[in-house]
């Protein structure tokens, strides 16, 4: 996780995301959610990103978090990609809907990290009863992470905003067209900045930049 983590594509992510930009990691293999999320006393990708750009806030901002799993898209036409908010297991029309949790500090990203890793599992690693829904997506369908920079525009009223997302992705179910609404939300992604990390045991690829 720590030589992923300082590989140039993935400074390069969080520089452009400090900056203003959007952008994504998708993190894909066996390997992906120790990666992601990391185990006892090896912090993940994510936890050391959420950090950095914590310690690296500019002045009159913040950093905004939200979670879910992305479930199966409608054939609606007002359809936004649904999902299931990691924050309090609701249904979401959209993951705009989700909760967020705001934080200017390590400290709080951390503890952030820590409730949403919880709501995964209990405190013997295995599904508590209440999220058994989490259970039943956990390495079926993608585990999205957004985090927001939230700052003053400076030369007139508002907030400006950028995201950057952490995907960890399953393989892909055999059979049937792909979505329209997926295929609208990878273009959307594209659009910033994207890196894949192939995260596997032995002498897989590491990163890739896209």
């Amino acid at each position: 996780v720590c030589e992923a983590f300082a590989s140039e594509p993935l400074e390069e992510l969080l520089q452009s995301f400090s900056e203003g930009a959007d952008g994504s990691l998708v993190v894909c293999g066996p390997q992906r959610v120790r990666s992601l999320l990391g185990s006892t006393g090896s912090p993940g990708v994510l936890a050391l990103a959420m950090a950095q750009c914590a310690n690296a806030l500019p002045a009159h901002s913040l950093l905004a978090f939200s979670a879910f799993f992305a479930l199966p898209e409608v054939e609606h036409p007002r359809c936004r990609l649904p999902c299931l908010d990691l924050m309090d297991g609701c249904r979401r029309a959209c993951w705009e809907q989700c909760n967020i949790e705001t934080f200017t500090d390590m400290h709080k990203a951390f503890s952030v990290l820590v409730r949403c890793c919880s709501a995964l599992l209990d405190s013997r690693g295995e599904a508590t009863q209440k999220w058994q829904q989490y259970q039943d997506c956990l390495g079926r369908l993608p585990l999205i992470f957004c985090l927001q920079l939230l700052r003053c525009s400076g030369s007139h009223p508002g907030v400006l905003s950028n995201r950057l997302f952490f995907v960890e992705a399953p393989p892909p179910v055999s059979g049937g067209p792909v979505p329209q609404h997926f295929l609208n939300a990878t273009a959307r992604l594209q659009n910033g900045r994207c890196v894949v990390l192939h995260a596997a045991l032995g002498g897989a690829p590491n990163t890739a930049a896209l």
